[in-house]
């Protein structure tokens, strides 16, 4: 994980209060999947508002429009993040 995705995470982290251990981070390929866990196993609000603030970190951090990003995106193929 390059230093971008690093402070990506890291933002996210601070956002929803938790932890994501880095085993589970390299298994979360796209961006729905990152949402989906965050929303599964922290519990920190309801699916579709953990998406949103998703999606809006990743467009704010990468600077890439939000209707470019979709549960499918994934990170390096679709959204060339590394």
């Amino acid at each position: 994980m390059g230093l971008d995705m690093t402070a990506f995470v890291m933002e996210i982290e601070e956002t929803f209060g938790i932890s994501i251990p880095d085993k589970d981070y390299q298994d979360l390929d796209t961006v729905g999947a990152l949402s989906d866990y965050v929303a599964r196993q922290y519990r920190v609000a309801e699916p579709d508002d953990v998406w949103q603030t998703v999606r809006r970190i990743t467009s704010e951090h990468f600077n890439i429009p939000p209707a470019e990003i979709k549960p499918t995106s994934r990170w390096g193929e679709d959204l060339q993040i590394y």
